[in-house]
């Protein structure tokens, strides 16, 4: 029992080690490059938390300041805590951006703890070091990060801790295995509610896990304690999707046509060279670097033959097989669609990371096997340092050494190349365009201030892309319609909008009724352009504000403009 409390706790003085490791190398990306806390989706979620606040941290049926009038679609949880959070805490305006920054350094921080246990509960407690050490500068969250993937993040954290319940039911009977299933169930409906996208890839590898387990159980002849083990996971699973249904249902139900319609968007006639630079660039931010990426890769697959070739390890790993099998299918499927596949992609990541720890071990075994006399047990010794005698001379432990200094050495490049990739993200949103002192945040463009004390903000601006149009809604409280690519787009509205946007801002003057018609639709009292676009603007147009890289337009009576 002694034993057992000095083992956890030496566990538990690591794991703190490795998270404060984590936190430090995250922060210095961060800090190295600030313009993570304005790119990405933060101007979004603090328009979406400004809109919260100002309904009573109630969600509101549709969007008032983010695409005016369009269906709220995304999942409130999360943004329901930072609301609160923000208010009790008295951030406003840019805090709030980074607050979001340093919530989502935190959680993916502590994910370090079930990435140790899952690992820990299927291959070991060496492992689940390696697994940790890997993690701690892993370059997909490294990369979320730095693109303000909060819920993502969040979804990702608790998705691991949803792995563990299923795993720890493998020992349970009765009422304690309905327990487990009941907690993985909650934790499904905290993802529900975290991050729509996640939900789906979750559900659909935990029905997966459920599907597969039980059809081990029913045909495999002769029930080991392993299939017996594998029952109750599966039971687990079984209760978790039960459970964590009603909230799924609760809060995408009413919102059906939507997600029916992203779930079978297309993108048509991608050309090849398209998918493949898009892979290439994923499976770039897997470390950083395509060289290490390759390396991982390879542990992995070493890692995937000794649980394929393993009937106990096949069993009692399956949750993770399985997850990486959904996730390989959901990429199968959405082939041809460049938005969601790359995001599809990411979701292979986590599982992977459990494999490539296994897999970092067994290549120690294996090295560290070479000299040992019974070579068929190689795979099996832990820690026995291999050794010989040549005469008198005792020759020994090089082996040991060596496979420890590969591992040290993976790991430390793995850290180098990530944060180094990490920081040299999202590089064009560097520094504020139209400061008259160098700074490196967009939060300090002028005409943000200049919005915020002269137009009211119950006033609609449409403004030109980037990410501008939100640093107005979410920092001035203006509702803004905003220029975006269509295929990043989900709803018809926001389509709509965007096009509207578009054509006031860059060909207002090509049809002047449609003009009028869309500054009518849409209530459009200022119109924010780059000054360097060379477009022309029709009579109705006052500038009131100008620099040397925008300039933002009062919209004059327009009943009769022409």
């Amino acid at each position: 029992m002694f034993g057992r409390y000095v083992s956890i706790r030496k566990d538990v003085e690591l794991l703190t080690l490795a998270m404060l490791a984590a936190i430090v190398l995250r922060l210095l990306v961060l800090t190295t490059a600030p313009q993570f806390v304005t790119v990405g989706d933060n101007p979004e979620f603090a328009t979406l938390i400004r809109e919260i606040i100002q309904n009573g941290f109630a969600v509101p049926a549709t969007n008032h300041l983010y695409y005016p009038g369009s269906l709220w679609i995304y999942p409130p949880l999360i943004l329901i805590l930072e609301g609160i959070l923000s208010s009790l805490l008295g951030i406003h305006g840019s805090g709030v951006f980074y607050l979001l920054t340093l919530t989502a350094l935190t959680i993916d921080s502590l994910t370090v703890v079930p990435v140790f246990l899952v690992t820990k509960q299927l291959f070991g407690r060496n492992a689940a070091w390696l697994a940790v050490a890997v993690f701690v500068a892993f370059g997909p969250d490294i990369y979320d990060m730095t693109w303000s993937a909060l819920p993502q993040i969040t979804a990702s954290a608790l998705s691991l801790w949803l792995v563990y319940t299923l795993i720890a039911a493998r020992d349970k009977r009765g009422g304690r295995l309905l327990v487990n299933g009941i907690v993985a169930g909650l934790l499904m409906s905290m993802i529900a509610l975290s991050h729509d996208l996640s939900t789906f890839v979750i559900y659909f590898s935990v029905a997966i896990f459920v599907i597969v387990g039980t059809f081990m159980c029913i045909f495999k002849c002769k029930p080991a304690d392993e299939l017996l083990r594998l029952r109750s996971s599966s039971i687990s699973g079984l209760v978790c999707l039960l459970v964590g249904l009603p909230a799924a249902l609760y809060w995408y139900l009413p919102r059906i046509a939507w997600v029916l319609d992203t779930a079978t968007a297309t993108t048509a006639d991608i050309p090849a060279p398209h998918i493949t630079s898009a892979l290439i660039s994923v499976l770039e931010s897997l470390a950083g670097s395509i060289y290490i990426s390759l390396l991982f890769f390879g542990i992995f697959l070493f890692a995937l033959y000794q649980v394929v070739r393993s009937e106990t390890l096949r069993t009692n790993s399956l949750v993770i097989t399985t997850f990486l099998l959904s996730s390989v299918i959901l990429d199968i499927w959405k082939w041809n669609n460049q938005v969601l596949l790359p995001r599809l992609i990411y979701f292979g990541f986590l599982p992977a990371l459990i494999l490539i720890g296994f897999g970092m071990e067994q290549f120690r075994l294996l090295i560290s096997g070479f000299g040992e006399g019974n070579s068929s047990h190689r795979l099996k010794r832990l820690l026995r340092a291999p050794s010989f005698s040549i005469g008198p001379v005792h020759v020994m432990r090089w082996p040991r050494f060596a496979a420890l200094g590969i591992l040290a050495a993976i790991i430390v490049a793995n850290a180098a190349v990530s944060v180094t990739y990490g920081m040299e993200s999202h590089v064009y949103y560097a520094s504020c365009l139209s400061c008259p002192t160098p700074s490196t945040s967009l939060l300090a463009e002028p005409v943000l201030k200049w919005i915020g004390e002269n137009v009211p903000a119950n006033l609609t601006i449409a403004s030109t892309g980037g990410y501008l149009g939100y640093l107005i809604s979410a920092l001035d409280g203006n509702p803004t319609i905003v220029y975006q690519p269509y295929e990043y787009l989900t709803q018809p509205s926001e389509i709509a909008e965007s096009h509207a946007a578009f054509t006031l801002v860059y060909n207002a003057t090509a049809n002047p009724q449609e003009t009028l018609a869309l500054i009518s639709e849409y209530h459009v009292s200022y119109v924010l352009a780059f000054n360097f676009a060379n477009t022309t603007v029709p009579a109705f147009y006052s500038v009131v504000y100008s620099d040397s890289q925008v300039v933002l337009y009062r919209v004059l009576n327009t009943e009769n403009p022409l």
